[in-house]
């Protein structure tokens, strides 16, 4: 599933994001877009596992904030 995070106030750091999705999803992917404000992450957890995630690292962030967007495939796997 991939999501769209728009935050407000203070970032969390991106090195400590990634160590905790690389805990619960080996194969989470996730930058911040350019600007600076919404978080992009590709990942196999649900919306809630995910604001559990993002509050764990001190970005409280309300279920308005999350938007589930489709997966893009790149068709690299041919799948």
């Amino acid at each position: 599933m991939e999501y769209r995070i728009e935050l407000f106030g203070a970032l969390p750091a991106a090195a400590t994001v990634a160590a905790l999705l690389e805990r619960e999803d080996a194969a989470a992917v996730s930058d911040l877009e350019p600007g600076g404000r919404v978080w992009r992450v590709s990942t196999s957890l649900g919306s809630d596992e995910l604001l559990a995630l993002f509050a764990r690292v001190g970005c409280r962030v309300a279920p308005a904030q999350l938007q589930r967007v489709p997966s893009v495939c790149c068709g690299g796997c041919s799948g």
